[in-house]
């Protein structure tokens, strides 16, 4: 197959150039100019594969090759193109860059499918502009929520609505972007694995069991700002220091689950936020993961009796709770695992099972077609960070995967 290590690396920095932070990091938000830039640089690309090209209502570059028999449910692959803050270039990226270099080699070798295959960028998966992930695959999914657009808003106080009628999109019509039954025959993600178990182990690619499942809670605690030297210690009503016990208790919780589960507090803010001032208030993210929902449940469950322990215990503190994402595990299809595992072996790819402890646009596609995920290695686990990085062969390798499944997929 033609897959060519040099062609993938030369996309990757070609979009990373679509930055809003060139000196540290890769920042592409969805609905900035960063963003369009890298859209419009898609649709060409895509074009010149030989694809017919949309872009659906939420902004997702969709472009399809015609099979056959055109009539048929299409065998579709994608990821997102959006990067947190000063991230790294690979993140969602090798997925859509994998999907644009398997439509060259296909048009190259000239390969006619049997039913049609998209190649699917999407947007918003982050969730790092507006506080909301997953956001154009859950529209995909027919899961996005009208209230949603007006709810959300960026550091600036934009909402999704008004940053997509900006951006050229009618919100309006959001609810468009929904699949129709049948439409997809399923779903395939390549994705950096961002953990270092496949670089540890030295193993080619990962094939994905199960995608864990995410509730992210804003917690606020109210005390009594105070002057640091006056305030007898007994007499505080200290809210930084409540916030404190419960990223502890959350290290706690989530090491006695076990079952891989996870529980971390990422994000803290603390009132007035003076040196000499006791705080009054905190306000801290809590994410909690884990493959098994009785545990996300426990877990979760068991935090919020302790945050109202806490509480009580500490007088004059009090609290608000804001659910932000809450996600079940999903499994991925069986049947595409082991697709994925056979063609692996015919490659001579050395392949793993494994979870993801990661979210993905990939579960909300499972929602409503059969799915699966493939995994590169990350060089030292890295993610998130510019130092983000996975090597020309690796992708290529993760790419002749992808290759190789869309053909058996898709039928000759």
């Amino acid at each position: 197959m033609s897959i060519d290590p040099n062609r993938i690396l030369q996309d990757i920095n070609a979009l990373a150039a679509f930055n809003a932070t060139p000196n540290n990091g890769v920042t592409r938000f969805t609905y900035t100019p960063q963003h369009k830039a890298a859209q419009q640089w898609l649709v060409q690309r895509m074009q010149q594969a030989g694809l017919t090209v949309q872009i659906d209502p939420v902004g997702v570059v969709v472009g399809r090759l015609s099979g056959k028999d055109p009539s048929l449910a299409a065998v579709a692959t994608g990821s997102h193109y959006d990067t947190v803050g000063h991230g790294g270039r690979y993140d969602g990226i090798a997925g859509v860059v994998a999907g644009l270099e398997v439509a060259r080699a296909l048009q190259e070798e000239g390969f006619v499918p049997q039913r049609p295959v998209e190649f699917i960028a999407t947007v918003a998966e982050e969730g790092s502009r507006f506080g909301h992930s997953l956001f154009s695959s859950q529209a995909m999914a027919g899961l996005l929520q009208k209230h949603d657009l007006a709810d959300y808003r960026d550091s600036n106080g934009i909402t999704i609505e008004a940053a997509m009628a900006q951006f050229g999109l009618d919100p309006a019509q959001f609810a468009k972007a929904k699949r129709a039954p049948g439409s997809l025959r399923c779903f395939l993600e390549l994705h950096i694995e961002q953990g270092p178990v496949l670089d540890h182990t030295g193993e080619d690619v990962g094939i994905v069991e199960a995608i864990v499942g995410m509730k992210e809670l804003t917690v606020t605690i109210t005390g009594k700002a105070n002057h640091a030297g006056a305030t007898p210690m007994y007499l505080r009503s200290d809210a930084l220091l409540a916030a404190c016990r419960m990223a502890l208790a959350a290290e706690e919780a989530a090491i006695r689950e076990q079952n891989g589960t996870v529980a971390t507090v990422g994000s803290l803010q603390v009132e007035p936020g003076g040196f000499n001032i006791v705080p009054g208030r905190a306000v801290f993210t809590l994410d909690i993961r884990s493959v098994s929902e009785q545990s996300l449940e426990r877990v979760s469950q068991t935090l919020l009796e302790r945050l109202a322990q806490i509480c009580h215990a500490e007088s004059g503190l009090s609290f608000t709770c804001e659910t932000k994402v809450d996600v079940p595990p999903v499994k991925m299809d069986p049947s595409l695992r082991q697709l994925l595992t056979e063609q692996a072996a015919k490659l001579g790819l050395s392949a793993r099972q494994m979870p993801s402890g990661a979210g993905h646009d990939a579960q909300m596609m499972a929602t409503f077609t059969p799915t699966a995920m493939i995994f590169v290695p990350s060089q030292d686990g890295r993610s998130h960070c510019p130092q983000e990085y996975t090597s020309p062969l690796q992708l290529a390798n993760g790419t002749k995967l992808l290759y190789a499944a869309i053909q058996q997929l898709s039928g000759r």
